[in-house]
């Protein structure tokens, strides 16, 4: 790897690192993850394909402090207060 390369690379490192510890996020099922869109109404809804091996939906929120997700076998039924943003690509920190 080159020295470029190198930086680069601890440089990646380095911006996971800042952003797993800037927020904590929790992973809950379809059905919790509805149950927090209800207390946390008109809320943004990020969602976006997932799945290396099979197709899935995946969804991200915020709600006091804490970021939420899920993933789902079938596109979510979302209430109708909230904004959904679809992006083409989805990545949580592991």
């Amino acid at each position: 790897m080159t020295s470029p390369a190198i930086g680069a690379a601890a440089a990646a490192a380095a911006a996971m690192r800042a952003i797993k510890t800037s927020c904590a996020f929790v992973r809950v099922e379809p059905d919790d993850f509805r149950s927090v869109l209800g207390k946390n109404r008109g809320s943004l809804v990020i969602s976006g394909p997932g799945g290396l091996f099979s197709s899935k939906f995946q969804y991200m929120t915020n709600y006091k402090g804490f970021i939420f997700f899920t993933t789902s076998k079938s596109e979510l039924d979302l209430p109708n207060d909230i904004e959904v943003i679809r992006t083409k690509t989805f990545w949580v920190p592991q």
